[in-house]
C-alpha cells in the first residue's frame, strides 16, 4: 500500500526530498504505487511511471526493455511515441513547477526528444545534470564505498552529449573542463575511480575533433598512475 493519499501528496515529498541520481526507477515505483489509488489523477501517474523508467544513456532517451510478441511485433516500454498531446503538456507544465534537479532533469532530457523539442529544454537537462554531478560527488567523498561515482559517470556523459547535439560551445567548454578536472581530481579512494577516470579518458580519445591535442597533456600520467593504483586482478 502506498504512503501517499494521492499524486499531489508525492509531489510534494518529491519536491522536498534530498533525493539523488540513484532514484530515478525509486520514483518510478512511486507513482506506479498510486495509479490505483488516486484515481482522478490515475492518467498523470502512469505518465509518471514512464517517463522515470525511461533510461538516459549518452545524451538518448531509450525505453527500459523491448520485447517481441505473439505476432513478432517488437514491443518497447517506455514508447516515447505513444505519448500524446496532453501528456506532453502535462510534461511542460511539471518541468514548470518544480525546482528539484532529480525531477528536471528526466522532464528537460524527455522535452528535447520529444516533439516538443527545444534548445532551451537541453540546456535544462545539462544543467540538471551537472548539479546532480556534483551532489554524486560529494556523496562519493563521504561513501567512497558506494559506487556514486559510477552514477556521476552516466550523469556527466549524458550533459556532454546533449550539449555536442545543440553544439552549445559555453556548456561544451564547461563539459571539456569538467571531465579533465574528473580524470585529474577525482577521489582515488572511490571504488568508482578506475572505471570514471578510463571511461572519461576513452570518451576523450572518441570525441577528438572536440578535444584538441593540449587537452591530452599529462594525460598519459594519470593513466599511469591510474593503473599503478588499480592493478589488473590476478586469476
Amino acid at each position: 500500500m502506498s504512503e501517499f493519499k494521492d499524486i499531489l501528496s508525492l509531489y510534494n515529498y518529491l519536491e522536498e526530498s534530498t533525493l539523488d541520481c540513484r532514484d530515478y526507477r525509486t520514483i518510478a515505483d512511486l507513482f506506479r504505487g498510486i495509479i490505483e489509488i488516486d484515481k482522478d489523477n490515475k492518467s498523470k501517474a502512469q505518465w509518471e511511471t514512464s517517463f522515470f523508467n525511461f533510461v538516459a544513456r549518452d545524451g538518448e532517451i531509450l525505453p527500459l526493455s523491448q520485447f517481441t510478441d505473439e505476432k513478432g511485433n517488437i514491443i518497447t516500454y517506455p514508447d516515447l511515441s505513444k505519448f500524446d498531446e496532453q501528456a506532453f503538456n502535462y510534461l511542460l507544465d511539471r518541468i514548470s513547477l518544480t525546482k528539484n534537479p532529480l525531477l528536471k532533469s528526466r522532464y528537460a532530457h524527455i522535452l528535447w526528444k520529444s516533439p516538443k523539442k527545444h534548445g532551451n529544454y537541453a540546456q535544462i537537462a545539462i544543467d540538471s545534470y551537472l548539479r546532480l554531478a556534483e551532489i554524486a560527488e560529494e556523496k562519493d567523498l563521504l561513501k567512497p564505498e558506494e559506487h556514486y561515482g559510477f552514477y556521476e559517470l552516466e550523469l556527466i556523459k549524458n550533459a556532454y552529449f546533449i550539449a555536442r547535439q545543440i553544439n552549445d560551445k559555453i556548456r561544451l567548454k564547461l563539459m571539456k573542463s569538467k571531465i579533465k578536472s574528473l580524470i585529474f581530481h577525482f577521489n582515488s579512494k572511490s571504488v568508482s575511480a578506475f572505471n570514471l577516470r578510463i571511461t572519461l579518458v576513452e570518451l576523450m580519445l572518441d570525441q577528438r575533433d572536440v578535444f584538441n591535442k593540449d587537452d591530452f597533456v599529462a594525460l598519459n600520467q594519470v593513466c599511469l598512475e591510474t593503473a599503478r593504483l588499480y592493478p589488473p586482478v590476478q586469476i
